[in-house]
Parts: C-alpha cells; sequence; structure tokens
C-alpha cells in the first residue's frame, strides 16, 4: 500500500539495499508483508560475468552494512521472531564465505598432514552427514518453489566467495567503496579472462589440486607426505576432496567456455514490419537493432530502412 510507504517515509536511497531496508521499517512499523505470484515489472539482468560480480558484490556490502545501522532485523523494535528469522536467513548467506574457506582449508590440511579434524564409524558419520545434505536440498527446492536446486546455489556461492569475502572485511573494517553501477550491456570472452576474475577460486581449485595430487603419490611411492593417519576415513577425505575438486572445475569451466559475444540482450518477438516496402517478419529487438527474416538478400553490414508498428500489449 501507499500509505505503508508513507508511514516510513518511502523507500530509503542512502544505501544500495533500499527494498531492504524498507521491509524492515515496514515490519517495524507493523505492516505485514506477502508474496505476490506475479510479475509486475521487468527489467534487465546482468549481461556479462563482470556485470555480474560488480552487482553482486554491492549487494553484499549493502546487506553486511545493514547490521551496523539502525535497521538491524535482529535489534529493531517491533519486528516478530519469524520477522527476524527471515531477514537473517537472508543476510546470513553473505557471512557463509568464511566457513566455507575455512571448510575447504580443514580438507586441504587433512590430505597435506593426514591427520583427520574428527574420528567417528561410518555408521555414526552417513547418517549425520546424509541427513545435513538431504534436508539441506530440500529446503532449497521448497523455498524456491522448486525453481532452483541445491546445485545451482552451491555453484552461486562458489562464483560469488571472493566478493562476498570482500565485503565483510570491508564492512568490519570500515573500508568504503565507491558505488559502482551495474551496466546492462558487455561480452565475456572467455578464457583465461575468467581466471583473473574470479581469482580466489581458480587458487584455491589449484590448491586443492596440487593437494590430492600430493595424497595420490604418496599412496603410490610413499612420497612426499608424513606416514599416513587415519586409513580408511583418509581415503574417503580424498574421495571427497577429488568430488569438490571436480565441482570447482564444472563451476570454472561453465564461464572459461562461456563466450558472450552480443552486447546487448536481444527480446524474441513475433510480428510484422517493412523493410524498404517489403513485408518482413521481425524476429527479435535490442537497443542496437533489429532481427528480421526476409525473402530479399541483404549484404552484410547494408543500412536499410526498418518500420515498424509495436503492438500496444
Amino acid at each position: 500500500r501507499r500509505q505503508a510507504l508513507l508511514s516510513i517515509g518511502g523507500i530509503p536511497t542512502g544505501g544500495t539495499t533500499g527494498e531492504l531496508q524498507a521491509t524492515v521499517r515496514l515490519h517495524s512499523q507493523g505492516w505485514t508483508t506477502r508474496y505476490h505470484q506475479g510479475i509486475v515489472v521487468q527489467g534487465t539482468a546482468p549481461h556479462n560475468l563482470d556485470a555480474f560480480l560488480t552487482q553482486r558484490a554491492r549487494w553484499a556490502r549493502g546487506h553486511l552494512a545493514i547490521l551496523a545501522s539502525r535497521d538491524n532485523p535482529l535489534l529493531r523494535r517491533g519486528l516478530s521472531f519469524r520477522q527476524r528469522l527471515s531477514h537473517l536467513d537472508q543476510i546470513a548467506e553473505y557471512l557463509a564465505a568464511p566457513f566455507h574457506l575455512i571448510l575447504l582449508t580443514i580438507l586441504v590440511a587433512t590430505l597435506l598432514t593426514g591427520k583427520l579434524p574428527l574420528t567417528a564409524d561410518v555408521q555414526t558419520l552417513v547418517p549425520f552427514a546424509g541427513a545435513w545434505l538431504g534436508l539441506t536440498s530440500l529446503s532449497w527446492v521448497a523455498l524456491s518453489r522448486r525453481r532452483v536446486e541445491f546445485r545451482e546455489t552451491a555453484m552461486r556461492s562458489a562464483v560469488t566467495l571472493e566478493i562476498n569475502l570482500e565485503a565483510l572485511v570491508s564492512v568490519v573494517f570500515g573500508v568504503k567503496r565507491r558505488f559502482a553501477p551495474v551496466t546492462r550491456a558487455g561480452t565475456d570472452s572467455g578464457g583465461y579472462d575468467v581466471l583473473k576474475q574470479l581469482q580466489l577460486l581458480a587458487l584455491l581449485t589449484v590448491i586443492l589440486e596440487g593437494a590430492i595430487a600430493a595424497r595420490l603419490l604418496d599412496a603410490l611411492i610413499g612420497w612426499p607426505l608424513p606416514a599416513e593417519v587415519g586409513g580408511t576415513a583418509l581415503v574417503g577425505m580424498t574421495a571427497a576432496a577429488g568430488v569438490v575438486l571436480l565441482f570447482a572445475l564444472r563451476v570454472l569451466g561453465v564461464f572459461v567456455n562461456r563466450r558472450q559475444l552480443r552486447s546487448q540482450y536481444r527480446q524474441s518477438v513475433d510480428f510484422g514490419g517493412l523493410v524498404e516496402g517489403r513485408m518482413v517478419k521481425i524476429s527479435d529487438l535490442s537497443h542496437d537493432g533489429i532481427g528480421f527474416v526476409s525473402t530479399a538478400m541483404y549484404r552484410s553490414g547494408e543500412t536499410v530502412d526498418v518500420r515498424v508498428r509495436l503492438p500496444m500489449a
């Protein structure tokens, strides 16, 4: 309701997450919010990896900065327990990066030293680990209304690991960042340029690959690692590390092999138009031009006059 927004002075514009601040203030004033399943307005998403990372870095800094503001959902008065829990879950995504880094560090340390971080038999460990993985996957599917799989969220966490860590450091130490607008155009060349954009993920992948190689080499010739401790459990840790490595390589591979050649989004359409007096079928629209199908031949790079009457609905 318009009255609801007026009661909090409108959408806050001082930060990068005005919608989150507005929702916290609405809840603190006693208003309730509901999910509306319908398209109200359409926009364009980031067009390439650089724009995506810029957008997500801005979101990360904004969501974490709210914890140090008067709109902190854990401290602001008037919110119910469920509302606080909902907002905390949204912010917790950006706090998970250090834990992911710690878990990966433990995995590498286990491979190199042969010392296990904990001791438990298979009958005890598998039920707990299986229950955690199963419930986590089911919760993601349920909360996203079956639109997002657990694998997709894990891939997103891997891609945003570095920018989320940088955002956390910036907020904790009060480092100010200039506002970075997200461009809606651009291309992706893939290849080694991706490794520069995802430096931390690429570095961790190389370290993990080296640790696995060293452990396998040691198993074959007894060099270069210390004497094995853990036996069968260490084999399981090596196998788990291999799964993580394959996942990281797959994430990097998606962007390394990706070629985004079009600099603008193209909207698929299906209606008629005129090109120099000839009827054509308009197939797509973009900021840079129009795609059409015609029985006449045109040379690449040729300029033509296109007349289109856009439908009202």
